[in-house]
C-alpha cells in the first residue's frame, strides 16, 4: 500500500497486457495529473542518461579534487568535452564518444 503517491503502469495501446513492456511510474505529488507525471519524467529521463552516460564514459565519478577550484576546472572541463561530443554526434552524446575512440 502506498500513501500519500501515485503509481502510473503504462503499455502500449493495442497489445496485450505483458509484465516486461509495463512500465512504472512513481511521483509522491498526489495534485498531479496522470498527463502532468508523464510530461515530468520524460523530461527528467534525458537528464539521467547524461549523467549516467557522463559516469561511465567521461569518468564524472572518478575525479579526486578535493578543491572547489578544481572541481569547478574539472566539471568545466567535463561540459566541454561533453558539449563536442554531443556535437559531433549531431545531438547524441553516445554516438559522439563512439567518433572520438
Amino acid at each position: 500500500m502506498l500513501d500519500n503517491g501515485v503509481v502510473l503502469f503504462c503499455w502500449k495501446e493495442g497489445e496485450e497486457l505483458n509484465p516486461k513492456q509495463v512500465k512504472a511510474f512513481l511521483s509522491t505529488d498526489v495534485s498531479l495529473t496522470n498527463k502532468q507525471i508523464l510530461s515530468y519524467y520524460s523530461k527528467r529521463w534525458s537528464i539521467e542518461t547524461y549523467f549516467r552516460a557522463a559516469k561511465v564514459h567521461l569518468g564524472l565519478d572518478r575525479y579526486q579534487v578535493r578543491s572547489t577550484k578544481a572541481i569547478d576546472r574539472y566539471w568545466a572541463l567535463l561540459s566541454f568535452a561533453s558539449m563536442c561530443c554531443i556535437y559531433s554526434g549531431q545531438g547524441n552524446l553516445l554516438d559522439g564518444l563512439h567518433q572520438y575512440r
